[in-house]
């Protein structure tokens, strides 16, 4: 079940539905969603969609919890390195860039 709610949590981020502020809330707030979220980073697939979409990149982004798991996992910042989307969106964000650079 936790992968599950894991997978709806990149699903509403991918289409725009949660905020890279309501993302933040939720991860900090539950380090179950936290440990969750650390799971699907995991994932090549996973992170490979995520890379891809601007919508989801821009929301992790804006997310200091979610892209500094993101700069963690070494799976996802693989596929952010592969994605021109990912790394224009990192690029154009000192606090992303901060976080990869940490």
């Amino acid at each position: 079940m936790p992968m599950i709610r894991a997978m709806r949590l990149l699903n509403a981020v991918e289409a725009g539905t949660t905020t890279g502020a309501q993302l933040q809330t939720l991860l900090a707030a539950d380090p179950g969603r936290l440990a969750e979220w650390n799971v699907l980073l995991g994932m090549r697939g996973q992170t490979r969609r995520m890379a891809a979409s601007s919508t989801a990149m821009n929301a992790v982004i804006a997310s200091s919890t979610a892209m500094n798991a993101v700069a963690a996992s070494s799976t996802a910042m693989a596929a952010v390195a592969a994605s021109s989307t990912a790394m224009n969106a990192v690029i154009a964000s000192s606090t992303a860039m901060a976080a990869v650079a940490a």
